[in-house]
């Protein structure tokens, strides 16, 4: 009869786990958002940007987005790996597969975010988010405004293709580009694990004392062994 406390912790370890989970967060912004505007960078085949981010703790990624709109038709939005938090994403542009990606067409607005779905888990480690057409399917154009408060220690970086291929961003110069990445931190088990895994072992243990004291009681595992029914191998 050692087995079923164990089958209890379990899930009161999970419901734990899932009360430190906070979800809808914004993960990372390069920068806040400005002004409404009519004037950007257009983002394309041969131009493409985005920003470096990094993950002190593994995070689920559920939206990526920022503050452009469209120039016709549709551009990609993807996640690399990098190497360092100074890197660029491996080739010219690209020589691996993005972690995630996506296809979309920005919406008709010059105010205010967009977000759009992108499903990743990451490990702690550093990124980049970019965005921009003739990859993947796609050959549109977005316009990307500069007009947004810089966030300091942002780390902006462009590609381009008809130039100089990559190379930082300078905000000082060209503006603040705002992208955003939105999701789910998942921190190391904290003081809210402990108590609430603290709090249903002593439900389970007064449970337990509560079933003992009624004399000829006997639990639904208890009669399965008294019958002769093997024992629950679940641990």
């Amino acid at each position: 009869m050692r087995y079923a406390p164990r089958l209890c912790i379990l899930p009161a370890l999970a419901c734990a786990i899932a009360l430190n989970l906070a979800h809808g967060e914004v993960i990372y912004e390069s920068a806040l958002p400005g002004p409404p505007t009519g004037g950007g960078y257009q983002l394309g085949w041969d131009f493409m940007l985005g920003t470096r981010f990094h993950l002190d703790s593994p995070a689920q990624v559920q939206q990526v987005g920022g503050r452009m709109w469209p120039y016709g038709g549709q551009i990609f939005g993807g996640i690399f790996e990098l190497a360092s938090p100074t890197a660029f994403p491996s080739g010219n542009p690209f020589d691996a597969a993005p972690i995630a990606l996506t296809v979309f067409t920005p919406p008709q607005s010059t105010d205010g975010d967009f977000l759009v779905p992108l499903s990743a888990t990451l490990a702690p480690g550093d990124y980049a988010l970019m965005f921009g057409s003739g990859r993947f399917g796609t050959s549109g154009l977005a316009i990307v405004p500069y007009n947004n408060i810089d966030v300091p220690g942002s780390s902006c970086i462009d590609w381009n293709g008809s130039n100089t291929g990559w190379q930082d961003w300078n905000t000082e110069i060209f503006g603040a580009l705002r992208f955003v990445v939105d999701g789910a931190v998942v921190p190391e088990p904290g003081s809210r694990t402990l108590f609430a895994v603290g709090a249903a072992l002593m439900l389970m243990h007064a449970g337990s004392r509560k079933g003992l004291a009624k004399p000829g009681h006997r639990s639904p595992a208890q009669r399965r062994v008294q019958a002769g029914a093997p024992e629950s191998k679940f641990l």
